[in-house]
C-alpha cells in the first residue's frame, strides 16, 4: 500500500496538470503546433523520407506527452478515491 504523502503527491501533480491542460492558452499552443505539423506532414514530398520520418517523430513526442499528462491524471483519481476509501475506514472505526 502506498504512503498517504506519496498519495498526496500523486493529487498535487493532478491538479497541476489540470490546471496546465485547462489554461486556453496551452490549448491553443498545443492544437497550433498539432495542425502545423500535419499541415507540413502534408506537404511533404513522398520521396523525402527523413522529412517524413520528423514529422512522425513530432507527432508522435506530441502523442506521448497528451498520454503523459493522461496518465498523471489517471494517477491522481486513483490516489485521490484510495485517500477517500482510507479516511472512510477511520470514521467508520
Amino acid at each position: 500500500m502506498r504512503k498517504d504523502s506519496e498519495l498526496q503527491s500523486d493529487i498535487d501533480r493532478m491538479q497541476n496538470v489540470k490546471a496546465v491542460l485547462n489554461n486556453p492558452e496551452y490549448q491553443k499552443a498545443f492544437l497550433i503546433l498539432k495542425a502545423h505539423v500535419i499541415t507540413e506532414f502534408e506537404k511533404l514530398n513522398y520521396s523525402k523520407v527523413d522529412d517524413m520520418q520528423e514529422a512522425n517523430r513530432q507527432l508522435k513526442t506530441l502523442d506521448r506527452l497528451e498520454s503523459h499528462f493522461n496518465r498523471i491524471l489517471n494517477d491522481g483519481k486513483v490516489a485521490k478515491d484510495t485517500l477517500a476509501k482510507k479516511l472512510k475506514q477511520l470514521v467508520g472505526k
